[in-house]
């Protein structure tokens, strides 16, 4: 064999070699990636998974609001900031009047739907940064971040408005049934203590004035 045709074999030889090796490290980087790709994959749905178990932690199944594990944990927040601040918050304290004269008399699906209102009505009248949960039964509370006695007071307002919910008994009845809100509420500007005793004092509140409250006592 002349010295130029060993020369092209070789320099075959020595491409078929190196392109064996690309096609080899293609393959193992390509499996590579595609473990790097299937464990991204895994994390990204672990990370939804626990998005939405923490989600189902802190929110009431019936109504959509927070419950009372995110109320714990935004009164502390709150407390927190407004010691930090000096920016104040207001805890409220809201209960529905006569939801169990309803039950008794229309059922407990009747009354579910007079909370499902009433919650909607509590979305209506709060801001995307405030808090609001429902601690069970007819209860709620609601946070209002950076808000003072003043302010508050308007937010109150609109609140029992919005909550003037009425629920047709059953879909071929023209009956409808009403509840009316007690409400109670502490100011951090106003009464001093903690984001518990705030909570203490706007339920205390609520009580008064839910003992005036025709519809409470029927």
């Amino acid at each position: 064999m002349s010295r130029h045709r060993m020369a092209r074999f070789l320099a075959r030889s020595a491409i078929r070699e190196l392109e064996g090796e690309l096609a080899s490290r293609d393959k193992v980087i390509k499996s590579q990636d595609e473990t790097i790709v299937r464990q991204a994959n895994r994390i990204a749905e672990k990370s939804v998974l626990e998005l939405a178990l923490r989600d189902q932690a802190f929110t009431d199944s019936l109504t959509g609001l927070g419950n009372r594990r995110l109320l714990e944990d935004r009164l502390g927040l709150e407390e927190a900031r407004s010691r930090r601040t000096g920016i104040p918050f207001t805890v409220i304290v809201l209960d529905l009047n006569g939801l169990k004269r309803v039950n008794d008399s229309f059922g407990h699906d009747v009354g579910d739907q007079l909370i499902i209102s009433a919650a909607r009505g509590i979305r209506q009248a709060v801001r995307e940064y405030d808090t609001a949960v429902r601690t069970g039964g007819d209860e709620f509370v609601v946070i209002l971040s950076g808000a003072g006695a003043r302010e508050a007071a308007g937010r109150i307002m609109e609140m029992r408005k919005s909550m003037e919910v009425k629920v047709r008994v059953n879909q071929t009845s023209d009956l409808l049934v009403d509840l009316s809100v007690s409400i109670g509420s502490a100011s951090s500007d106003v009464d001093a203590g903690s984001g518990q005793a705030l909570l203490r004092i706007a339920d205390k509140r609520m009580f008064a004035e839910k003992s005036e409250s025709p519809d409470s006592r029927k």
